[in-house]
């Protein structure tokens, strides 16, 4: 049911859920999910838009956006750059963006990367408002 819903390519909310094996399996699904989205978009014409950025994913503190990194590190498998900067940040921050570039040709995942050619982008509500410059 979990990876249908996923695959399916449409907005969900997922709501807290006390049992953390559920939140394990539903970032684990996800970020399955994300990579092979990734693989497919590799094969696509470079964006002519103003930023490249494939994957956008928004969660509200640093210690969720550091689960999902290690499972995306954990499925990669590749040299990891700039990693104790994001060690560095408290999981409590609720003001937070990490671009993330992955190199299969350098064999490396870039954390900070160039925000506008990063393929994936884990940011906080508040910092991605920040971002787009909204008001209110």
């Amino acid at each position: 049911m979990l990876r249908t819903m996923i695959r399916s390519y449409r907005d969900y909310v997922f709501i807290e859920n006390k049992e953390e094996q559920t939140i394990a399996d539903f970032r684990r699904e996800f970020v399955e999910h994300a990579i092979n989205h990734l693989k497919l978009c590799g094969s696509c014409e470079k964006s002519k838009g103003f930023t490249n950025p494939k994957i956008l994913i928004l969660t509200p503190f640093m210690g969720d956006a550091r689960a999902l990194v290690d499972l995306i590190v954990q499925q990669v498998g590749l040299q990891q750059e700039n990693r104790e900067r994001l060690e560095s940040i408290d999981d409590e921050t609720d003001m937070f963006r990490i671009s993330i570039t992955i190199s299969q040709r350098n064999n490396k995942i870039k954390f900070f990367a160039n925000f506008n050619h990063a393929h994936i982008i884990i940011s906080s509500p508040l910092a991605l408002r920040t971002i787009v410059g909204a008001e209110g």
